[in-house]
């Protein structure tokens, strides 16, 4: 909320393999936030221009979605097509439950046929290539005592390429 507020109209994109809009709680107020409707509070923004779900697969879908700014798909390139300029800025939300369990595992709600790290990161410069990127945020490591420290390399080199592609998004060459 505090990104929407400082860059009115932004698009959030948010790379989740759950809609994370809980509508048994989309009355609560911005105090009773969590992981499961915080997307709710969102849609009351009135500084977030449109959502933009990349990779869900678990949908607990509101009966009257269309009434929402939300664009829903598997692959960011399925929603670029007329983006020709940087005008518009974006916040990239990345929660790790995206990526198949294959791929990464510490994560509290995994499901099957996530995407992999390359098709992610291949979204991530189109998108800094059509959108400003104002900031992003990654969630949802949950390694366990047991963990081998896979999911951390993992998790550092999906984070390194996320902020390389956020300063590149701010880059403009002659």
């Amino acid at each position: 909320n505090a990104v929407a507020q400082h860059h009115q109209g932004i698009i959030v994109i948010q790379y989740d393999a759950h809609s994370d809009i809980d509508m048994n709680h989309s009355t609560l107020p911005y105090s009773q936030l969590d992981h499961g409707n915080y997307v709710n509070n969102l849609l009351r923004n009135s500084a977030v221009h449109k959502i933009i779900q990349v990779g869900v697969r678990d949908f607990s879908l509101p009966p009257n979605l269309a009434e929402f700014p939300i664009t829903r798909c598997r692959r960011i390139s399925e929603v670029l097509t007329g983006v020709t300029s940087k005008k518009e800025k974006a916040y990239l939300t990345v929660d790790l439950d995206v990526f198949d369990p294959g791929h990464l595992s510490e994560v509290a709600y995994p499901i099957p046929n996530g995407l992999s790290v390359d098709s992610f990161l291949a979204d991530c410069g189109m998108i800094a290539e059509a959108f400003q990127l104002v900031a992003c945020d990654l969630v949802e490591y949950n390694p366990t005592e047991t963990s081998n420290g896979q999911g951390a390399v993992f998790v550092q080199y999906v984070l390194t390429n996320l902020l390389s592609y956020l300063c590149k998004s701010h880059v403009t060459l002659p």
